[in-house]
């Protein structure tokens, strides 16, 4: 709807959506590079499959992410949502402890001014769901202790953390392996110290 308006400065106010349809939101704003606040999003808990779909990707000057409070996820509804948001500081609190596959897909990729992750309390994850997450977060610094989610699918956090050349240490990962669960998760993080407590056996 305004891909790439590169002047836009002002948004609408989302936060009265009561339904979320796939794709909904799909790149409504992506590559508007002056934009600097974001709107308020709905407060539904559940979401639909790709409804935040890179939404606010390539958004240059985005500083604040808005609250996504949701708890149950669909596949690839965060899905690159903050690619290439270059002044993103902080991410938003997830909270989701339902999530499917490719529910964070990129979601912060070249998020390069990201200098801390959020928690990720879901003890089940589904394929991709956290693959590329903070690939080429170069400023990611503060990373969680662990990684509670005990059943694992194939590729779930494959280069989850590729290319983030400032974190020193892995978080302890609890779950048992799957498919290349684990492929290229910590690829050039040239910083790292220690290799990952990983659980399985």
């Amino acid at each position: 709807m305004f891909k790439d308006c590169t002047n836009l400065t002002v948004v609408p106010d989302l936060s009265s959506v009561t339904t979320l349809a796939d794709y909904c939101f799909g790149y409504m704003f992506a590559g508007c590079s002056k934009l600097s606040d974001v709107p308020s999003l709905s407060n539904l808990t559940t979401l639909a499959s790709g409804c935040y779909y890179y939404m606010f990707a390539d958004c240059i000057s985005l500083k604040t992410a808005p609250a996504l409070p949701a708890t149950t996820l669909k596949s690839t509804c965060y899905g690159g949502m903050f690619k290439g948001c270059t002044s993103l500081r902080e991410p938003p609190v997830l909270n989701a402890t339902t999530v499917e596959s490719s529910s964070y897909y990129s979601m912060f990729s070249g998020c390069t001014s990201l200098t801390s992750m959020p928690n990720l309390p879901a003890t089940t994850v589904k394929t991709y769901s956290y693959s590329y997450m903070f690939e080429n977060c170069e400023s990611l610094v503060r990373i969680v202790d662990e990684l509670p989610a005990t059943t694992l699918d194939t590729y779930c956090y494959g280069h989850m953390f590729e290319g983030c050349k400032s974190i020193t240490k892995a978080p302890r990962i609890l779950g048992q392996m799957a498919g290349n669960c684990f492929e290229n998760m910590f690829a050039y993080c040239t910083a790292l110290e220690e290799v990952p407590y990983i659980a399985a056996t």
